[in-house]
């Protein structure tokens, strides 16, 4: 009985492949680290079963963009609308995956797999699949391995990388130890050119650093569609602070796009409760659709559907396919949690992600083999 469900997962794994698929997985099934994913087109082979949509709400085979008519006509690629009670391992792994060719965690107690520029490490367990959502969890508490002992035996908290901890901002986390856990996924698949969203809900508290970006073979490039920062401000109101950019080389140094939202931004998206009154964005109680358009002459940003900013310099727009991040940050260029924080509302729900073809534009899927 195992070896013919493992035979049908083999089968059907390899079809997915041919037709642009990663099929939902059990949640068991072994992976090759070996493997060197196939490029594929995204346009879909009308003889063949289309895989790669069967496990997304149809009604929604295509995004609704107020200033892109043509949107009706995009072409779903590909999807996951998080259905059952597992991760869809054929789509993603847990944590980070740094440096590796075939986006495959091979050592999960590896801190560089675990950890990035704030202060909490990722712990797999914290990834809960339920209900058609991912929800990514936190917890005021360090990860195990973040534990260690100094000379004299004393029990201390391992710090961030040193050349993160100099970026942060004076006065916050001068330690830059690991005091707290979160979780993060990574897409086993890449993907160039296209037009991405994610359904998403964001912590509703202080202290956190929710993201949803891209990165390629090296960095720069990065992409990220969106980074969120959870700060209580010192009027004592609770506020977001939301960055869409890109980060490339120009003239051989780093350089970065970023559109930082303020109140005037979020009442132009009608997302503004309170304009009167500090505006009072709340991103926390309903979901919001968060998307990017990439084509070879630009990155468009959008929320909800509605345009944010865009970036034109069309020399220094990637053509690399990039592997999507999505992980729920603690600290670090957030303020740390403290009093002010309330753990039960330090979580990330992402209901859907999806990416589609856009007319003229081909879009290129780097799928994992089975």
């Amino acid at each position: 009985m195992v070896l013919r469900q493992e035979l049908r997962r083999w089968i059907a794994a390899t079809i997915c492949v041919a037709t642009l698929s990663a099929c939902k997985s059990s949640g068991n099934g072994a992976s090759d680290s070996n493997a060197v994913p196939p490029e594929v087109s995204a346009t879909p082979d009308p003889s063949a079963p289309v895989l790669a949509t069967d496990n997304c709400d149809q009604a929604k085979a295509h995004p609704v963009l107020k200033d892109r008519p043509d949107s009706a006509k995009f072409t779903l690629a590909l999807c996951d609308d998080f259905l059952g009670d597992n991760l869809d391992t054929s789509k993603w792994s847990f944590n980070y995956n740094w440096g590796r060719s075939d986006l495959i965690i091979a050592d999960l107690e590896k801190p560089s797999s675990r950890m990035h520029n704030f202060n909490s490490m990722f712990d797999e367990k914290l990834v809960v699949v339920s209900e058609g959502k991912v929800r990514l969890d936190s917890r005021n508490e360090p990860y195990p391995t973040a534990r260690t002992k100094d000379a004299d035996g004393k029990e201390t908290l391992k710090g961030m990388p040193a050349q993160f901890c100099k970026q942060l901002k004076k006065g916050v986390a001068a330690d830059c130890t690991l005091a707290y856990t979160s979780s993060a996924i990574t897409s086993r698949f890449r993907y160039a050119y296209g037009y991405i969203e994610g359904r998403i809900r964001m912590p509703g508290t202080h202290g956190f650093w929710p993201a949803f970006w891209m990165l390629h073979k090296g960095w720069p490039p990065e992409i990220d569609i969106l980074e969120l920062l959870t700060n209580v401000a010192p009027d004592g109101k609770f506020a977001y602070s939301l960055s869409s950019g890109y980060h490339y080389t120009k003239d051989k140094k780093h350089n970065s796009l970023y559109k930082d939202l303020k109140a005037a931004d979020w009442t132009k998206l009608g997302l503004c409760k309170n304009p009167a009154g500090g505006c009072g964005v709340d991103l926390a109680t309903d979901y919001h659709v968060w998307g990017m358009e990439w084509t070879p002459k630009k990155l468009r940003y959008y929320i909800d559907g509605q345009f944010v900013q865009e970036f034109n310099q069309e020399a220094f727009i990637t053509a690399e396919p990039g592997y999507l991040l999505l992980n729920l940050g603690i600290g670090g260029w957030a303020e740390n949690p403290d009093k002010r924080t309330d753990w039960s509302k330090g979580h990330m729900d992402i209901d859907w992600v999806r990416i589609w073809e856009m007319p003229g534009v081909k879009t290129t899927l780097v799928l994992p083999k089975p």
